[in-house]
């Protein structure tokens, strides 16, 4: 008898501490459920609200890098002539006026620099169009070429020439020698090594400083001092050696005159004498633009001024 009131005593505890347990989880579930609940009502919305107008409105400037971008914030002009059109077919099916000036130039130029020299004379005799199937074998060799990189100018003569005519002519072009007696068979292979006269850059001041009939060795000059395979950028007339202007021009008087007047802008803006650059580029353009015979190049020149001084000889 005593064995079962003592049973039911416990019975009676256990049942009532699980109603308790059983109380505490139901209010603690009912707790949780209202907190979920106004997190995701009460809370959370407004939140999300502010996040979306954030996003919306506030502006991140992006961490890539747009080579096109870059490109259009470099100049647009250098002290020589940019054989890149002759070099890369992309770009000059993209600027095909531009790569028919640039080597109309180019013949221009190697006929002023080497016209009355031996070499010149006998390659034009037997091969009238040689200058062109020059320009033609550099741009096949250029397109055909694994590797199409050119740190500077002297690069270019490792770009091969069809014939053993073509190459002789191109090596005493870009090597600029004390003499031109120098014999085709003694120039031999395809690739052959050319003395780097100057360093290309395309920085403005390195190339009008580079850009000068005195760095060639004695004798006939190196065209090497008058071209780049950098970027198409045009010509600076402000900056260009008087010899890559008279090949523009072709009129030495002209040529005088735009060295007079460079020079005298490049004082004044140097003393400050209340010239500012877009006027002197204003005045230098509306003097020398199309004047003589450089409207046939209108596509790669440049009469920025600079505060680069340009050479005058």
């Amino acid at each position: 008898m005593h064995v079962l009131i003592y049973v039911t005593a416990i019975l009676i505890v256990l049942a009532s501490m699980t109603y308790s347990r059983l109380q505490s989880y139901r209010s603690f579930a009912t707790l949780q459920a209202s907190y979920v609940h106004f997190m995701k009502n009460a809370e959370h919305i407004p939140m999300d609200d502010l996040f979306k107008e954030q996003y919306d409105t506030v502006r991140v400037g992006s961490k890539t890098k747009d080579p096109d971008a870059e490109k259009a914030t470099k100049a647009e002009g250098t002290a020589r002539l940019s054989l890149h059109l002759i070099l890369n077919r992309e770009a000059r099916s993209k600027k095909q006026l531009a790569h028919i000036q640039t080597r109309a130039l180019l013949k221009q130029l190697m006929t002023n620099l080497y016209g009355k020299q031996k070499f010149f004379l006998e390659l034009l005799e037997k091969h009238p169009h040689f200058l062109d199937e020059i320009i033609d074998s550099l741009q096949t060799a250029a397109d055909n070429a694994f590797d199409k990189s050119y740190p500077d100018a002297s690069y270019i003569s490792r770009l091969a020439m069809p014939t053993q005519d073509l190459h002789y002519g191109l090596y005493l072009m870009l090597q600029g020698l004390q003499q031109d007696e120098v014999k085709p068979n003694e120039v031999t292979g395809k690739e052959f090594i050319v003395r780097e006269i100057t360093e290309d850059t395309d920085d403005e001041e390195e190339a009008a400083l580079n850009s000068s009939d005195v760095n060639a060795p004695p004798g006939y000059v190196s065209l090497l001092n008058f071209i780049t395979p950098k970027s198409p950028a045009k010509i600076r007339v402000f900056l260009a050696p008087p010899t890559l202007l008279m090949a523009i021009y072709n009129d030495a008087s002209l040529v005088e005159k735009i060295v007079e007047m460079r020079t005298e802008l490049y004082k004044r803006i140097r003393n400050k004498e209340g010239l500012a650059r877009e006027e002197a580029t204003r005045l230098f353009e509306a003097a020398f633009k199309n004047a003589g015979t450089s409207s046939s190049y209108e596509e790669i020149l440049n009469y920025a001024v600079t505060n680069t001084e340009p050479k005058t000889g």
